[in-house]
């Protein structure tokens, strides 16, 4: 990972600047840890970050799980409405479980965007429905890459009530 640094007048900047950072890819993306045995006798561990950690259903799995137990849906908002992805005829309209999936994605061409909550009672009963309609598809906890599972609307539906 490159930080830009420049602009920042204090070290004690710099410092909130890179827990900031290191937090935000906390979230993301969560770490695994293993240990070991070092020089000296000494127990090590070590710290993994991937970007990949976790697969695709994997994320998908966890968006049922945790939009169930918190009631809510994150997207990306913007002044000009949301974020969709894709060309017009194959679009997918992101979302994910919880506010840090969601901000990591607000960058390069998404970088205006916020994230911004929907109620769960609204996002299965208005908005699937609505996308079904219009021929978009929804993704799920899209990792920073915008990679992730893609669904019909419909059979999201019908799976976050399945697990109600």
């Amino acid at each position: 990972m490159v930080v830009e640094l420049s602009g920042l007048k204090e070290w004690s900047e710099m410092v909130i600047f890179v827990a900031a950072e290191v937090t935000r890819l906390i979230q993301c993306f969560p770490p695994t840890f293993d240990s070991g045995q070092g020089k000296h006798g000494k127990r090590i561990f070590h710290l993994h970050m991937s970007e990949n950690t976790g697969s695709s259903k994997e994320r998908h799995r966890k968006f049922i799980e945790q939009v169930l137990e918190t009631g809510e849906v994150w997207g990306l908002q913007s002044v000009d409405g949301w974020c969709v992805s894709g060309d017009e005829g194959k679009e997918s309209m992101p979302f994910w479980s919880d506010r840090a999936g969601a901000a990591a994605c607000a960058k390069e061409e998404w970088s205006g965007f916020e994230p911004t909550s929907i109620p769960l009672e609204e996002f299965v009963e208005n908005w699937l429905p609505g996308m079904a309609e219009d021929g978009v598809v929804v993704g799920t906890n899209w990792n920073a890459d915008l990679g992730g599972v893609e669904s019909k609307p419909l059979e999201l539906k019908q799976e976050l009530e399945k697990e109600e």
